[in-house]
């Protein structure tokens, strides 16, 4: 054999030893490879989608936790499927020891009182007088009709003043459809203070 060749043959033999030896190493020593016995790598841990953060709600308020959306179809209807406005508030006390979910839906038209609800007991007259209620194990619900619109505010078992907080939203709801620019722009006010209103 010719010199050359014999380099050729040594400088081969020798290169792929490198690599002989490291297929050994990771049939042999686990983690090396990927299916030579159990991995030592820690799997991810999963975590907890997140979750919607709790708003800070000052005592006296009530703040839109969830809205302006539209639905379609008023649950105090019938089988409808009305055109409306939702928005869920959290409510805390004055006092701040208790808060109370509340639920709001807005409606254009002169829609007329849900068949079988009664007259409110309410203080508040004028405009933003309730003209409707309907209790329920899941609460009460007042319905609040408007210039062209009907409001409906859905309040949990115990509330301690329906009328008060319906006439606040009512009145409020109002002066931000006045300045809407169109529908499009129509939506709940996303701050209401009942613990300041007028009893």
């Amino acid at each position: 054999m010719a010199a050359g060749a014999s380099r050729t043959v040594s400088s081969i033999k020798y290169s792929i030893a490198p690599a002989v030896l490291c297929l050994a190493l990771a049939a042999c020593v686990p983690g090396l490879a990927g299916e030579s016995g159990p991995s030592t790598v820690a799997a991810p841990v999963a975590s907890e989608p997140a979750r919607p953060e709790v708003p800070q709600v000052p005592p006296g308020t009530a703040v839109m936790t969830v809205g302006t959306i539209a639905v379609t179809g008023l649950p105090f209807y019938p089988d409808n499927s009305i055109p409306a406005l939702y928005a869920e508030y959290l409510e805390r006390a004055s006092g701040g020891d208790e808060e109370w979910a509340l639920s709001a839906w807005y409606a254009r038209g002169a829609l007329p009182e849900p068949e079988g609800w009664r007259a409110p007991v309410c203080r508040a007259g004028g405009s933003a007088a309730p003209a409707g209620t309907l209790a329920s194990p899941d609460g009460v619900t007042l319905f609040v009709p408007g210039s062209g619109y009907a409001l409906f505010v859905t309040f949990p078992p115990g509330y301690p003043d329906p009328c008060r907080l319906a006439a606040v939203i009512s009145e409020r709801f109002a002066f931000f459809l006045r300045y809407a620019a169109d529908q499009a722009a129509v939506s709940f006010p996303a701050v209401l203070e009942p613990g300041n209103a007028a009893p």
